[in-house]
């Protein structure tokens, strides 16, 4: 009889990609389908068996993603009223279907060169967020790997050692869990860097290298800012990567912020996530300003063949979300948005 890799019992079967117990793929469903912050009163180190499932939320949630429950599994329409919401659905299906019909019509006004650089770089944005194996982050990261040459030299190295990268406030971070988020968006840095210059065909390693260290930190923080203002209301916390979040004094609370000290989670907070979430930033806007904060030409130690390529593709990439912005809001705010976008890019070097 196989046993549920959560807590132990028996008379298990596979549910979301893992033999879990049914007990374990409905707290795993109900989480994901009704976000709660699960916290833990002994610092993540609760047993977790089929006599103490119940003891602690925070720990179970965690359970399930360390053996490799896939959220992604999760499907929505599989709940109590779920004929009633299939109804719903096809009743809807039309209204769907007029957004979807929307916005291919914007799309299709774009300049063919423009419609190109928008689906490269959103085509990277992607492939950048998602993962290939079911693990607990913490479990796998950091790497061991000897420097970001070694990586770029060799890029299977990485093969099977990228996490999904999805941010949610299902449950709060511990401190011991913040140098595999940190390692998590280095790899993520480098696969920018890596299919970005392809695209610009600079092969040079020593130009990636300085694009890597440089973009690191800021492509962070853009990333964990944009994201949270759009998946959550709450004034008071950060999502990252890896199912969790930070509070906004999470500096204060720990003895070892590690990257989210200098009071980082609070200046995201007020300068970046507000912002962000009153201007409620378009996911091609979003992609093509990561690609924008990694196409630097004034980068330190660039040659100047890649300075210069740079320059050119930052130049298109800024046309490109000009005219994004312009087919997808009205023409009286379209000047000034793409202006006040811009100058968010110097705001996530804190």
């Amino acid at each position: 009889m196989d046993t549920c890799r959560v807590c132990g019992d028996g008379n298990a079967k596979t549910h979301y990609g893992v033999v879990t117990c049914f007990g374990c793929k409905g707290f795993f469903r109900r989480t994901l389908k009704r976000p709660s912050e699960y916290q833990c009163r002994h610092n993540g180190t609760c047993v977790v068996d089929r006599h103490e499932r119940n003891s602690c939320r925070y720990c179970r949630f965690k359970r399930c993603i360390e053996v490799g429950m896939d959220p992604k599994a999760v499907r929505p329409d599989r709940d109590a009223t779920g004929r009633h919401y299939q109804g719903r659905q096809r009743r809807s299906k039309l209204s769907n279907d007029d957004e979807g019909e929307i916005d291919a019509e914007w799309i299709r006004k774009l300049p063919v060169e423009m419609r190109t650089t928008l689906m490269q770089i959103s085509n990277i944005d992607l492939m950048v967020g998602g993962g290939d194996v079911n693990i607990d982050g913490t479990m796998l990261y950091p790497l061991n790997f000897t420097s970001i040459r070694h990586v770029l030299e060799d890029p299977s190295v990485l093969d099977g050692k990228r996490t999904e990268m999805r941010y949610d406030s299902f449950r709060e971070v511990e401190p011991s869990e913040l140098q595999a988020i940190a390692h998590r968006n280095l790899i993520s840095a480098i696969d920018w860097v890596d299919h970005l210059f392809d695209i610009m065909d600079i092969q040079n390693l020593d130009d990636k290298i300085v694009t890597v260290k440089h973009c690191f930190a800021p492509l962070m923080v853009f990333c964990f800012s944009v994201i949270t203002a759009k998946n959550t209301n709450k004034h008071d916390i950060v999502t990252l990567c890896n199912y969790g979040y930070v509070r906004r004094d999470c500096d204060v609370r720990w003895n070892e912020p590690y990257h989210f000290g200098n009071r980082l989670a609070e200046r995201a907070l007020d300068e970046l996530i507000s912002p962000f979430r009153r201007m409620n930033i378009k996911e091609e806007e979003a992609a093509l300003m990561k690609a924008i904060i990694i196409a630097n030409p004034y980068i330190k130690g660039l040659s100047v063949e890649a300075s210069e390529t740079i320059a050119d593709m930052r130049d298109r990439i800024q046309e490109t979300l000009y005219h994004v912005v312009r087919e997808t809001h009205p023409k009286e705010v379209a000047s000034s948005r793409f202006g006040n976008l811009l100058l968010f890019i110097p705001s996530v070097m804190l």
